[in-house]
C-alpha cells in the first residue's frame, strides 16, 4: 500500500497501536542486579518505567550497568534488611541470586502489596514458591 497511513506491509493487513501512558512513569523495582536483572532494567528503560535496582552486592550496583536514572540500592546480605520503601503503585520483578533470597524478598513484598510482583524462574522453582 502506498499513501499518507500506509505502513509498508505487503500482507494487506493494519496495524493498531494502543500506548498507555502514565503520568508519571510507574516504578519498577527489580531485585537482582545479575545478568538478567540488567536486561529487565535495559527493556524497562525503553518502556518508560522508571527504575529501582536492588541488590546486596555492591559490585553488581555499578552505575555504569545500567540506564541512566536508575536509582540503585543495596540490601543486607540476606534480602531481609534495608530495602527500599516499595509503594502499593510500583510493580517489582524478583530475580535475585537463589532461591532463599527469592523467598524473603517475596515475604517482604507480601504485607506491603505492591501492583505488581513477578519473579524468573523455571516451572520447579515456580511449583516450590506455590508451597512455600
Amino acid at each position: 500500500e502506498s499513501g499518507e497511513h500506509a505502513v509498508g506491509m505487503t500482507c494487506g493487513g493494519s496495524v493498531e497501536v494502543f500506548i498507555d501512558v502514565e503520568d508519571p512513569p510507574q516504578r519498577l523495582f527489580i531485585f537482582g542486579a545479575g545478568h538478567d536483572g540488567r536486561a529487565v532494567a535495559r527493556v524497562a528503560h525503553v518502556a518508560g518505567f522508571a527504575l529501582t535496582v536492588v541488590d546486596d552486592r555492591a559490585e553488581w550496583l555499578a552505575s555504569e550497568a545500567f540506564p541512566p536514572g536508575a536509582a540503585l540500592h543495596r540490601c543486607g546480605r540476606d534480602y531481609r534488611e534495608d530495602l527500599p520503601e516499595v509503594p502499593a503503585s510500583a510493580a517489582c520483578v524478583i530475580m535475585t541470586r537463589c532461591h532463599q533470597t527469592d523467598i524473603a524478598v517475596l515475604e517482604a513484598l507480601a504485607p506491603r502489596a505492591p501492583r505488581h510482583v513477578g519473579f524468573m524462574g523455571s516451572r520447579r522453582k515456580v511449583r516450590r514458591f506455590q508451597t512455600s
